[in-house]
């Protein structure tokens, strides 16, 4: 199934932030069962669950397809 590895990614990101799924979900706003689901492979994230992510500093190419994440632009020195 497709969101097979998603799912395998949004619970390294879980783990990583030492949440519970509840703890998780309700950081996003979320019910405990779209993060059970999304962690399954069974559904994915809404559109504005992935921007909140994102503006939480995930990289959401290695979110949704896997990529290495991008580093971040170096600062001209």
């Amino acid at each position: 199934m497709a969101l097979q590895g998603f799912g395998q990614r949004v619970r390294e990101y879980r783990l990583e932030l030492g949440m519970t799924q509840e703890e998780f979900a309700a950081s996003l706003g979320l019910a405990k069962q779209t993060v059970s689901n999304a962690e399954s492979g069974q559904r994915g994230f809404s559109l504005e669950v992935l921007k909140l992510l994102r503006d939480r500093g995930v990289d959401l190419n290695w979110l949704v397809a896997g990529d290495p994440p991008t580093p971040p632009p170096s600062r001209p020195s």
